[in-house]
């Protein structure tokens, strides 16, 4: 099972002694533009989960991964037993912070299993004091289409290259002299 049927744990930092950042990246959304065309075209309905693709970087320092790592799961064994839960095909299973689950609500995040409310308010508070710096690039593809409607760059694409562009301009340009970052 590889990094694309589930996340990978963040165990250990790489090995190298200049490393002094980790980028994690993410995205949500369709990047595809075929649709809004389409849809465009033909004066249909776009619903609001195709109108957006978003890519977001999240950067830990070396020195305060471990913080972050410990408040996440101290937050998790608040809400299930050593961060676990039970999933629907039997098997035990890690808590992951995704927030299409957390807002769907999907398992572990039901009602049933936590305090919803509670869970929300503790994740907020968690997040709010935690030693991170976060960079995104929201498209809006119906903006972008309209925009350039024969030219319209893929959205993934764009989102790639301006987000790297803020990771130059706002963490590479700013570590000391001969230490990196990198990017998973």
């Amino acid at each position: 099972m590889g990094w694309m049927d589930e996340p990978i744990s963040i165990d250990h930092w790489p090995n190298d002694p200049d490393v002094e950042v980790a980028i994690f990246v993410d995205e949500s959304g369709r990047s595809d533009l075929t649709h809004i065309h389409k849809c465009l075209l033909n004066g249909d309905f776009i619903s609001v989960g195709n109108l957006f693709f978003t890519m977001a970087a999240c950067c830990i320092r070396k020195n305060d991964l471990l913080q972050v790592k410990q408040a996440l799961m101290q937050l998790k064994n608040k809400y299930w037993k050593d961060g676990l839960y039970q999933h629907q095909d039997g098997s035990i299973k890690r808590v992951l912070l995704h927030s299409y689950d957390i807002e769907k609500p999907n398992p572990p995040f039901i009602s049933s299993l936590i305090d919803r409310a509670a869970f929300r308010e503790s994740l907020i508070d968690v997040v709010r004091d935690l030693p991170f710096q976060t960079l995104g690039i929201c498209i809006d593809k119906v903006e972008h289409v309209k925009q350039y409607p024969k030219t319209a760059f893929y959205p993934y694409d764009l989102c790639c290259h301006v987000l790297l562009e803020r990771i130059c301009m706002n963490i590479i340009s700013k570590l000391p002299a001969g230490k990196k970052c990198i990017i998973m």
